[in-house]
């Protein structure tokens, strides 16, 4: 196997851990990614957004992915994922009694990797582990009206996702997923909020498929 093959693998193994740990090397789905690897890579890109609790609020998850696609079976790359909805909390300024809202901030980097494991017709199932390294932080006005914002503090998280999509549409699928937010930091609130489970309801405009319908009509 060439070595950057070998790396490829590697990093696909690495990020579905979970799934080989209960699999044995002739079991259905090691081959079926290792088969769709040896295929040519195409590039991919991506936008999704995911729901979580962030102490006992919903939160919403933006997500901006960058990577390649083996096969339409599997996907791998890099993406930049934060917080877009409006999490607080109160505390105590100084030792006085004024009590302000501090508004919470969570940015991080990933690395992802997906396995489509089911396709028939319009029916497509599938499995993504995402790994992210990030920080977080709170920024706040304090009583003199000034803003000021603690210190970014790193953030480690671990996303399993399982995800079902249906296509209506030519050009339009609803999907939902369920999921799972495993994180380890060194601050205190994000190590005590951000561990939640993540629910993913979602409508997506297949405009990949639109784009290569649209550069294919006409030719011969």
């Amino acid at each position: 196997m060439p070595l950057l093959s070998r790396g490829i693998f590697s990093l696909v193994y690495f990020l579905f851990l979970p799934l080989f740990t209960l699999c044995q090397p002739e079991n259905y789905a090691f081959n079926d990614i290792r088969s769709a690897l040896a295929e040519k890579p195409r590039f991919d890109w991506d936008v999704d957004s995911r729901n979580s609790f962030i102490a006992s609020r919903r939160a919403g998850i933006l997500g901006l992915r960058v990577g390649v696609n083996f096969d339409e079976v599997v996907r791998l790359g890099l993406g930049y994922n934060f917080l877009f909805t409006s999490i607080t909390r109160d505390f105590q300024e100084g030792a006085g009694e004024n009590v302000l809202s501090q508004d919470f901030r969570l940015r991080y980097g990933s690395l992802y990797g997906e396995y489509v494991y089911y396709r028939k017709q319009r029916l497509k199932m599938t499995l993504q582990m995402l790994l992210g390294i990030g920080g977080s932080q709170f920024k706040y006005e304090d009583s003199l009206g000034s803003i000021k914002s603690t210190s970014w503090r790193t953030v480690v998280l671990y996303e399993p996702h399982l995800i079902g999509d249906y296509t209506v549409l030519k050009y339009l699928s609803v999907g939902a997923g369920l999921g799972y937010r495993l994180t380890y930091s060194g601050d205190s609130f994000s190590r005590r909020s951000l561990n939640s489970p993540i629910y993913i309801i979602r409508a997506n405009i297949l405009i990949k498929k639109l784009y290569e319908d649209f550069n294919n009509k006409g030719q011969p």
